[in-house]
């Protein structure tokens, strides 16, 4: 997607995660009981998943209740090396992991690990709750259930709850004398638990119970209380929870605004104006985003878009956000009502609702249009540019003219105005703003009509745009509208050494359509600019043009100009005249530089003219080796570092400056320690020459075994193997049977990558020695 974007209902309530950063997949348990140490109990346990075992670890998580929410007062790494995708506290105590093996296919490597207590007094605890849970609890007398409501293990506690429960009615009593007396208590709350599960299963009399909760002393009961009585849906618990909204603690009254979400009809005037009063409260008095949210889901059973748009004239800003955010949940057209609010805030997020809902394909989308978009948050000058591009009427592409134009705008802002305007009449799947799936229909609006309208602007705009990338999108754009630019605005825009290179090499494009034989001067002229990417397109055009003196300037540069402008010739005599090629590649030794060999073989290759197939034929046939040998020089390394991140795949196995994976050979300083023909056959041929100590092999064990990974080590009787996953494995070598030679595991990139994507490789690997590394580091010291 083109632009980032907030899925709260508001950027200013996005907070970030507090120090803690799950992959996955990711397991999670919680510690309870006394058979796991003290500083663990009630500690959720997270596995922390990355693939290889080095990378993963098991993390112990704990919170705190704070207002109406949770935090995170503590995280820190229990298990590392472990490759763990799941974990479960078993009863008797122990962690039991599921590692998977590592890696992301299917696999044999997995295995359960058991990580257990050392303390024996918490062996002992794990002991007595494993028998506890062998026995059940459906035959334990109800005084027995009773006790264990205060067992300090919650699973025991909640076994016993449900137990209860499964008595049926005659515990109602038990429960209620339970939360009478021990309100504060573990047990007051599986007994007010307990209620809520019998009352469910249709037993009335434990409603009454479950709402006297609701004003108990204690604030966790109360909260608890509220919970119960909207999952139970007891009705008759509405006045109760009116009240609780009001309540000194926000936990409560948050619980209580979500209750009564749940026992309310839509439509309650009281309800709605209730939790309105509790959530502007909230705002004017130590905010909480989840109080604000516990508002809206509750609001959003009870509100009615009637209800909500009749909120316009509230002098609470708190209150006409909330409209705002719940119009937007029924995607209902009265969001235009709050386009005109006199709260930047609200205006803002009715903006964000219209577009990011299908309100913006209702008659309300185009009212987006006529706001101002300076002093808009840059999203929602994202979003007015989406709407105009969506809505493709000629008063959107004036939108758009406009927000071209305007310097006032941040330019990532008028470049993506100008970005629609190029893609006007084409259809589109993805929402540029949002990213997701949401076509838009071509504009009924033809682009010549769109050009008639703002092509004046355009062309002005042209002529004073200093900005490099806003003057190429103008110039790009006037070209696709067919926008007729006057020779001499084309040739200020060539010869202004001030703007970008693409800019000038797109205005001596539009310069070379006219086919001014005046403009033959002004091409000469630029064949000796400064910049390269103007030489390289002025050759071009040039040999295009048929001038006499084209062929031997373009000769002498194939010899003495940079690559990039001598790939441009070679491109060139390619398109006008294939037999120059030919002759060119016949007698490259004596007249053409080595590093343009695979260019001159390119070209021939991707030539339509059938001799040219033909002589690039004969050179590959019966050894593609001699093409691979073409990738050995003339690359470009800021290219070829690309070629290493991302289609080489190489940091999944090898490092760079501590980067990277570690199954294969560090490779800082491989331009130091291998020739480039070195480099080429590792990369064209791996297994032909493997670094001691990588490799695979397959140890094969007298026990009938077998292990695959390279051999890392082999000391005091012990052979260590560590397998693609990173995962570290020691053997006694009386044990091996058998060591099979070893064989790269990395696949020849001379067969996936194309000769050009070689060539920048090699040339990259090529400069990862001692001068690069010391001129790094004299260069970060420096920055520092």
């Amino acid at each position: 997607k083109m632009f980032d974007t907030h899925n709260l209902e508001g950027p200013q309530w996005h907070y970030p995660p507090v120090g803690l950063r799950g992959n996955g997949p990711s397991g999670v348990t919680r510690l309870t009981g006394l058979s796991v140490p003290e500083d663990l109990r009630g500690a959720f346990i997270l596995t922390d998943y990355r693939g290889a075992a080095t990378k993963s670890e098991t993390l112990a998580i704990k919170l705190s209740q704070s207002g109406s929410g949770f935090k995170i007062t503590e995280t820190k790494s229990i298990v590392q090396g472990l490759a763990a995708s799941d974990v479960e506290h078993g009863y008797d105590g122990n962690l039991y992991f599921a590692d998977y093996g590592g890696g992301w296919s299917t696999n044999t490597n997995g295995s359960i690990q058991v990580l257990r207590p050392v303390d024996e007094e918490a062996r002992v605890a794990g002991a007595e709750t494993a028998r506890m849970f062998a026995k059940g609890f459906s035959s334990r007398s109800v005084p027995e259930l009773k006790s264990l409501l205060a067992h300090p293990d919650q699973r025991v506690r909640q076994a016993s709850q449900f137990a209860l429960v499964g008595k049926g009615e005659p515990t109602v009593a038990l429960f209620s004398d339970i939360v009478s007396k021990e309100s504060s208590s573990l047990s007051g709350l599986h007994a007010l638990w307990g209620l809520g599960q019998l009352y469910r299963s249709g037993i009335e009399a434990a409603g009454k119970a479950i709402v006297e909760c609701a004003s108990v002393e204690d604030s966790e009961m109360r909260a608890n209380a509220a919970r119960v009585i909207g999952d139970s849906n007891i009705t008759r618990g509405r006045s109760q929870l009116l009240v609780l909204l009001n309540d000194s603690s926000k936990r409560v009254s948050s619980l209580s605004a979500v209750a009564l979400g749940r026992i309310c009809p839509r439509g309650d005037a009281e309800a709605f104006k209730a939790i309105l009063s509790s959530a502007s409260a909230n705002a004017e008095s130590n905010f909480e985003v989840t109080s604000r949210h516990a508002s809206l889901s509750g609001l959003s059973r009870i509100a009615t878009p009637e209800l909500l748009s009749g909120l316009t004239d509230s002098d609470s800003v708190e209150k006409r956000l909330m409209a705002v955010l719940l119009l937007r949940r029924f995607e209902h057209e009265n969001l235009g009502l709050f386009l005109s609010d006199p709260d930047e805030t609200v205006r803002h997020e009715a903006i964000r609702a219209i577009y990011d809902t299908k309100v913006m394909d209702s008659p309300v989308g185009p009212k987006l249009l006529d706001l101002k978009t300076a002093g808009l948050p840059f999203y929602v000058q994202a979003r007015i540019v989406g709407a105009a591009f969506r809505i493709g009427s000629l008063k959107a592409a004036a939108k758009l003219g406009s927000m071209a134009g305007d310097s006032d705008l941040d330019k990532e802002i008028r470049g993506f105005a100008l970005k629609a305007l190029m893609r006007w009449s084409s259809p589109l799947d993805t929402d540029p703003v949002l990213g997701h799936y949401r076509p838009v229909s071509p504009s009924k609006v033809g682009l010549r009509y769109v050009s008639a309208e703002i092509g004046p602007g355009v062309k002005i705009l042209l002529e004073e745009e200093k900005d490099p990338m806003l003057a190429s999108l103008l110039s790009l754009f006037a070209q696709k509208a067919g926008l007729s630019l006057d020779s001499s605005t084309l040739r200020k825009q060539v010869a202004d050494v001030q703007l970008a290179p693409e800019v000038r090499v797109a205005n001596l494009l539009g310069l070379m359509d006219k086919d001014d034989k005046e403009d033959d001067l002004l091409l000469l002229k630029l064949l000796e600019d400064e910049s390269e990417a103007v030489r390289a397109a002025s050759f071009g055009h040039l040999l295009s043009r048929g001038l006499d003196s084209g062929f031997a300037l373009s000769m002498k540069a194939l010899k003495e100009d940079s690559f990039p402008v001598a790939r441009a010739v070679v491109s060139g005599l390619i398109e006008q005249d294939t037999s120059q090629v030919i002759d060119l590649w016949r007698n490259r030794e004596l007249e053409v530089r080595p590093e343009l060999w695979l260019d001159l073989y390119l070209a021939l290759t991707e030539s339509e003219d059938s001799d040219s197939k033909q002589v690039a034929a004969t050179y590959a046939a019966g050894d593609p080796g001699r093409i691979h040998a073409l990738s050995l020089v003339g690359g470009n390394p800021s290219e070829g570092e690309k070629v290493f991140r991302n289609q080489g795949a190489c940091l999944q196995c090898h490092q760079i400056a501590s980067e990277g994976g570690v199954q294969g050979p560090e490779l800082s300083l491989v331009g130091d320690r291998l020739e480039p023909s070195k480099l080429l056959e590792s990369l064209v041929n791996p297994s032909a020459e493997i670094t001691p100590g990588y490799g695979l092999s397959n140890v094969s064990l007298l026990s009938g075994t077998a292990l695959i990974g390279r051999i890392a080590e082999k000391q005091n009787g012990l052979m260590t193997v560590i397998s693609p996953d990173g995962k570290s494995t020691k053997i006694r070598e009386d044990q091996v049977k058998s060591v099979s030679p070893p064989v790269s595991a990395m696949p020849p990139l001379g067969l996936t990558l194309s000769p050009n994507d070689l060539r920048n490789l090699i040339e990259f690997l090529k400069t990862r020695n001692k001068v690069t590394l010391a001129k790094a580091k004299e260069s970060d010291k420096h920055g520092k």
